[in-house]
């Protein structure tokens, strides 16, 4: 939040006042000032456009839009459409519906830039900043803790590097997932929903409780650091979820970042639980389903896949 108000001064405006402009906070000596009357309509217009729809057919634009950031971006708007209960275009004109005015110039406060949004749904507004304020202070919690994790990088790297020369010597390729071995049939575990996975009757009991932990997060939001301080958030990131469900089968004492996943356990796909992780993302498959936060709002069950074990690092519970 003091990046936020380093870089420029916000204000938004209830509607109590919509009747007037928003470019009314905008101080006079302003240097140079932009106003967007309809804020809906304008993204709606970009977004539709067909110079819009053939820039996303240029690789550059895909990559962009299948990296880490965008995800994250497309998640968080996935919350606050679940919180506020709204779709975001809706939820566009409660919040900004009046308005917005951007003044650029350097300002007493140390601001190189003042951003009034005016609103037309205070209700919406005020729990919005509720969500936003909630949302900040769990990632600096988060970034606390990660900030612990990675010291431990180093001993990890290391521990990776000699696991790698394991790997090798065995004939495999540490960098590149392998599949597991095919299920016999009444082993694989069914997707009954995003958020809902049923776990075959021979499973063993362990894998069993691995799919019931996986449930009982599957319907949270994709909060990067969710679930490295503690295995209880409100949300969580791919490790941070892999490490929750692993922690139900009785797997892990402690959450582990996707670096630290790819020395946990043993090399190689296992029978019943694969981990894939790599320095940049970690997943799972359990009984022939995969756990991933990659294709969702956060971590959610796939069947088939939305991830290749190309890239990742395979890794198994001893026995499983």
């Amino acid at each position: 939040m003091r990046l936020l108000l380093s870089l420029f001064t916000l204000a938004l405006v209830g509607p109590a006042i919509l009747a007037k402009d928003p470019l009314r906070f905008i101080p006079a000596e302003t240097g140079a000032v932009f106003k967007i009357e309809k804020p809906r309509a304008l993204i709606e217009a970009v977004t539709k456009h067909d110079l819009a729809r053939q820039a996303q057919e240029l690789q550059i634009v895909r990559d962009f839009l299948d990296g880490a950031g965008a995800r994250r971006f497309f998640q968080l708007v996935a919350y606050y459409e679940r919180d506020l209960g709204a779709a975001w275009p809706d939820l566009l004109d409660k919040l900004a519906g009046g308005g917005i005015a951007v003044g650029v110039n350097k300002f007493e406060n140390g601001a190189p830039a003042l951003v009034v949004i005016q609103g037309t749904d205070e209700a919406t507004v005020t729990k919005f900043f509720d969500l936003a304020l909630k949302v900040v202070e769990e990632e600096a919690e988060r970034q606390e803790d990660l900030e612990s994790l990675e010291s431990r990088e180093g001993a990890l790297s290391t521990n990776l590097a000699s696991i790698s020369e394991q790997v090798a010597a065995e004939g495999g390729d540490a960098t590149t997932g392998l599949m597991p071995a095919p299920l016999n049939p009444g082993q694989e575990a069914q997707v009954l929903s995003e958020s809902e996975a049923s776990a075959p009757a021979s499973a063993p009991q362990a894998v069993q409780e691995v799919i019931s932990a996986g449930n009982a997060i599957a319907t949270t939001p994709y909060i990067w650091g969710g679930g490295h301080g503690s295995f209880e958030s409100s949300g969580y990131d791919c490790s941070g979820a892999v490490s929750y469900a692993l922690h139900g089968g009785g797997f892990l004492e402690s959450p582990l970042d996707s670096t630290g996943l790819e020395t946990w356990g043993e090399p190689g796909p296992g029978q019943w639980i694969t981990v894939y992780a790599n320095s940049g993302h970690a997943w799972m498959v359990v009984a022939g389903i995969a756990f991933d936060t990659v294709g969702g709002p956060g971590p959610r069950w796939h069947d088939p896949w939305v991830d290749s074990p190309e890239g990742f690092v395979a890794r198994h519970p001893a026995g499983y």
